[in-house]
């Protein structure tokens, strides 16, 4: 092995890390000790003779066991340790962040062929669909009402839980979502920011920007940029931005595949924040953001682990696709997301503007490499493991995706994800059952499943109404007159009630409203999406689709 460069990296170098390693690494002791443990260590073992071993602390060589005898320790700063084992053993440590999760709470375990199985139960329903088509329409409609009936029930609920409080005046304004007056602590948490990067060329000098605008005292803070090994323009441009003092970047080794919650779990290693925060490329955070989280921590018991702040779009305007999803990301963040977390329902948890305790990271065993929505699937985890979530007053502003196809590439991202983590949790469903209670278990099959069944609920509404209002005699002669009548009733209502519920948290964005028509289009866009992850999941299911940013 070669001695090691440790200017390679772009960005600001790490205070010491111009003084050279003192040696190369002994590869056997390296395999016997492992690298990640190493690295929580902060050790080395080195190569020669006599045997040596590089430690940040040398006390800590004394907690190791030494067949050969303990090794003369080696003095060095931090930032040299890290970089002798990210160069020395990146691939290892690559490879732990891929299977950190235990393979019992990760969908890495899970068998691939299941989105092509359900296509195939999806066509067998043909047969049966052209056999008795009356009989099969009435029965798929039976599924969506209740279906319809339980979320509108939810989507109230949640709404008058949070009534009031969910409601910003535009870019720069704080939510009023958990909000938690009161002094900040004496001494503040030293948080660790965490921000994944993936061909983000055209944002990274405002990521940096925006980043480098948070009010937080500079010796509680470290920013980690995350970019893949071969992203070599995203690193140019990382490398040229104004990075301040507190940030670094962390080159994430190739390995069997590229997800978000493998980068999260390379970069969880080499951070030393007491609280774990998350942001995306194109974040615009509230620069007083960290300082209203850590009043939540302060102000919380014991149980709260995580907090989650408001999203929002920068640029809601700039489509039709756009408007539609503004309109969406208010009902889930001004309404939905509150009212679970005042409720004590499980959260699933956004990917960006996250907080949480790093202790409760460790015991999750990290974010779930094979799973391309890690926040939703440790949301619902941690609720399982008796911990809270809450939402907080302070909102980051994204960038929108504007065109269709883009848009249903996320979301396809999204839904499958959603599919792999229902999959994964309901492998101990026993474990489920008890960590969520007989009414979280609804809300979590609502949630995860509930777009499974959107997709298919507006061909099937159209086509029961277009009966009914052209040919009624075989319903009815099948369903009934009241009972006919009375899912148009339900239907209607539930409809009138989504658009009540849009309308009340958007009244700050009144000029939204003249899109609402076009909600429909919007629905068919989600339920293409919905299908595409169905099929995905049956055919690549660990691939991280990403959205391109600096487009809207």
């Amino acid at each position: 092995m070669s001695r090691l460069r440790l200017n390679a990296l772009p960005g600001r170098p790490e205070a010491g890390a111009g003084r050279a390693p003192p040696d190369r690494l002994d590869r056997a002791e390296l395999a016997r000790l492992g690298a990640l443990r190493c690295l929580h260590l902060g050790i080395a073992p080195l190569a020669g003779k006599p045997p040596r071993c590089a430690a940040v602390d040398p006390a800590a060589l004394v907690r190791v066991p030494w067949p050969g005898g303990r090794p003369d320790p080696v003095p060095v700063p931090l930032p040299v340790l890290r970089r002798l084992l990210t160069e020395g053993a990146g691939a290892d440590l690559a490879r732990a962040a891929e299977l950190l999760r235990p393979a019992a709470t990760s969908c890495r375990t899970l068998e691939t062929p299941s989105g092509r199985g359900l296509l195939c139960v999806l066509a067998l329903t043909v047969p049966g669909a052209l056999l008795a088509p009356v009989h099969a329409l009435l029965l798929a409609l039976a599924v969506i009402l209740v279906f319809l009936v339980a979320k509108t029930a939810l989507t109230v609920a949640f709404y008058l839980t949070s009534a009031g409080r969910g409601v910003t005046g535009g870019p720069g304004a704080a939510a009023t979502i958990g909000d938690v007056p009161g002094p900040l602590p004496d001494i503040l948490p030293r948080v660790t920011l965490m921000v994944p990067l993936l061909r983000e060329a055209e944002v990274a000098e405002t990521l940096v920007r925006h980043l480098g605008a948070l009010r937080y005292p500079a010796g509680r803070l470290e920013i980690l940029l995350i970019v893949e090994d071969d992203d070599h323009m995203t690193q140019a441009c990382v490398a040229g931005a104004a990075l301040t003092a507190a940030m670094r970047v962390v080159i994430v080794p190739r390995g069997t595949l590229r997800t978000k919650p493998r980068a999260l779990n390379y970069a969880l290693a080499l951070s030393e924040g007491e609280v774990i925060g998350i942001y995306d490329a194109e974040d615009r955070p509230d620069p007083d953001q960290l300082l209203k989280m850590a009043r939540c921590f302060a102000a919380g018991t014991p149980d709260l682990a995580c907090v989650q702040g408001q999203l929002d779009f920068y640029n809601p305007g700039s489509t039709w696709v756009t408007r539609q999803f503004t309109l969406d990301y208010a009902v889930w963040y001004r309404a939905v997301l509150p009212g679970l977390a005042r409720l004590g329902m499980p959260v699933p948890l956004g990917g960006t503007t996250l907080f949480i305790r790093r202790a409760v990271v460790e015991e999750m065993g990290g974010w779930d490499a094979h799973n391309v929505t890690e926040d939703a699937d440790l949301g619902f985890r941690l609720h399982m493991a008796g911990y809270r979530t809450a939402l907080m007053d302070s909102v980051t502003f994204e960038e929108a995706t504007s065109r269709a196809w883009p848009w249903i590439r996320q979301r396809t991202r999204w839904q499958l994800g959603y599919f792999m983590t229902w999959r994964a949790l309901m492998n101990d469903h026993r474990a489920l059952r008890k960590g969520c209670g007989p009414l979280g278990l609804g809300v979590f099959h609502i949630l995860v499943l509930g777009p499974l069944l959107s997709a298919f609920t507006l061909p099937v509404t159209l086509a029961f109404g277009a009966l009914m209002l052209t040919n009624p005699g075989p319903v009815l002669a099948v369903a009934g007159l009241v009972p006919s009548w009375g899912a148009i009733v339900v239907m209607s209502l539930a409809e009138l009630i989504r658009l009540a519920i849009t309308l009340a948290v958007t009244r700050d964005r009144r000029w939204l409203w003249v899109s609402l028509p076009l909600g429909y289009a919007y629905t068919v866009m989600g339920a293409v999406a919905t299908l595409r992850a169905v099929w995905q999941m049956g055919r690549n299911p660990f691939f991280w689709d990403k959205t391109q940013h600096g487009h809207g």
